[in-house]
């Protein structure tokens, strides 16, 4: 939404990749203490690398695309929701054979 602004941020793991899709946005970033702001117009990426400080501000109405890796914290939780399943469908396909139980 127009004038709206998302919080200064940055991320310790995550990569960020931004496209415009349609609108205005303005980017405030900051890469070794120096900071800048961009403005970005329809079809422009912004690549957003960990520790990069950074905000979106919409000048106008936008359509942003957002592709991201996971946090450390998504990483993990990700991890550990697989190794759960993994290990159930393990222990399903075990348990229906049965000749195979000790």
């Amino acid at each position: 939404m127009k004038d709206e602004s998302l919080s200064y941020q940055y991320h310790v793991v995550k990569d960020e990749t931004i496209r415009l899709l349609s609108g205005a946005l303005e980017m405030d970033l900051e890469v070794g203490g120096e900071r800048n702001r961009i403005r970005l117009a329809p079809g422009e990426c912004l690549h957003i690398v960990p520790g990069m400080k950074h905000r979106m501000t919409a000048l106008e109405d936008c359509d942003v695309l957002e592709v991201s890796t996971l946090s450390s914290m998504m990483s993990f939780a990700w991890k550990t929701a697989m190794a759960e399943l993994i290990l159930k469908r393990a222990n399903n396909l075990y348990l229906s054979y049965p000749w195979k139980r000790n």
